[in-house]
């Protein structure tokens, strides 16, 4: 019965046009073989999509808004400034919990009125550092926050530990980092432009008049040139990135290549040497390739944290404030670490160059023993 069952098999394999395994022939298999289909490709090999020019006619009109308001409020300084950086901040630690909340981890959640602080918190700490309360700032609104969740625990056992640190970095991204661009636009010292040699033959041929040096807030180049190496950055990134990039740069952003990163780097430079070459601001070329640099590596820095943050919140933004970029963070992520990283330098460039922002001692000093 068993050999009739067998035979019955292989009837049936001849009849359909294939043969069982081991009666196989090797070099019909191989014929076969080279007969299939060829197997799909990977994801990632997969035709790109074409861009729709709906799509980046909407993405240049948002990007143009953006910097007619942006550039508005860096020229007018002052509240005006204080109050657009506040906005950045309260948008920001409300996409921030965006994050958490898509995260979907019980243990990470905060309660909603917590959040409501922690928003205040963060425009507080802006605010008050737009009218000079710079020290303990931080801390005051991170003990408020804190002694808040108490509260709000208090009827529980424990207070869970991510919450303490969604909490505090919460504060610290969306707040604290902020505030440090208010502090490089309040910067007084004088900064005096006087265009190239070579610009100013260039004028006085157009005009009939040389130009005459002009002397503003140190604030304003101090916070121009940098939004402008961001700017190029990016711009130079994106374009080397899709023109040369073959090798990645960090598995956290995929997209990213290193020959983009260095395109990135090159243009922040560049813009930097540039704006010297033209303003002879800040008067050292070297100052100002520093500069370039130190932006570069903050900006990278910046946007990979965000990056991280989106991957593990499963969200390909950070909301949908801005048509055709997606939300706020994911404009202004490349701008939160570099506030620290310009402030800092300017700092310390003006005080190598003998005209200290403040001085190193303190302010007021002890008249008598207490």
């Amino acid at each position: 019965m068993h050999a009739s069952r067998r035979v019955h098999v292989r009837m049936s394999a001849a009849a359909d046009g294939a043969m069982p395994a081991g009666d196989a022939n090797p070099a019909d298999a191989a014929a076969a073989a080279e007969q299939q289909p060829p197997a799909p490709q990977q994801e990632e090999d997969k035709t790109k999509k074409p861009v729709k020019f709906s799509d980046t006619l909407v993405r240049a009109g948002s990007g143009v808004v953006l910097f007619v308001i942006g550039g508005a409020a860096l020229l007018a300084g002052g509240d005006l400034y204080g109050a657009a950086i506040a906005l950045v901040a309260y948008q920001c630690i409300a996409e921030y919990y965006g994050f958490l909340k898509n995260m979907g981890k019980a243990k990470g959640k905060l309660p909603l009125p917590l959040r409501k602080t922690t928003s205040v918190a963060c425009v507080a700490i802006v605010v008050a550092t737009q009218y000079g309360i710079r020290g303990g700032v931080f801390e005051m609104a991170a003990f408020a926050c804190i002694a808040t969740l108490v509260m709000l625990r208090a009827e529980k056992s424990r207070i869970r530990f991510t919450q303490l640190t969604t909490l505090v970095f919460g504060l610290f991204y969306c707040g604290y980092l902020p505030s440090f661009w208010v502090r490089v636009r309040m910067l007084a010292a004088p900064a005096t432009i006087t265009l190239n040699d070579t610009l100013q033959a260039v004028f006085a041929a157009v005009t009939g008049a040389a130009p005459s040096p002009v002397t503003v807030q140190a604030g304003l180049l101090c916070t121009l040139l940098p939004v402008l190496c961001i700017v190029a950055a990016d711009t130079f990134a994106y374009l080397g990135g899709r023109t040369y990039g073959k090798t990645p740069l960090i598995a956290i952003s995929p997209k990213k290549t290193w020959e983009g990163a260095v395109c990135g780097c090159l243009g922040a430079m560049l813009i930097s040497l540039l704006f010297n070459w033209v303003t002879g601001w800040p008067g050292s070329y070297a100052a100002a390739a520093g500069l370039g640099f130190s932006v570069f590596l903050a900006s990278i820095f910046g946007d990979l944290v965000e990056s991280s943050m989106k991957r593990e919140a499963n969200m390909k933004d950070s909301g949908t404030l801005i048509p055709g970029h997606g939300g706020l963070l994911d404009r202004f992520d490349s701008y939160l670490f570099t506030g620290v990283i310009v402030y800092f330098f300017w700092y310390w460039w003006y005080w190598y160059s003998g005209q200290p922002l403040m001085p190193l001692r303190p302010l007021i000093q002890p008249t008598g023993v207490y």
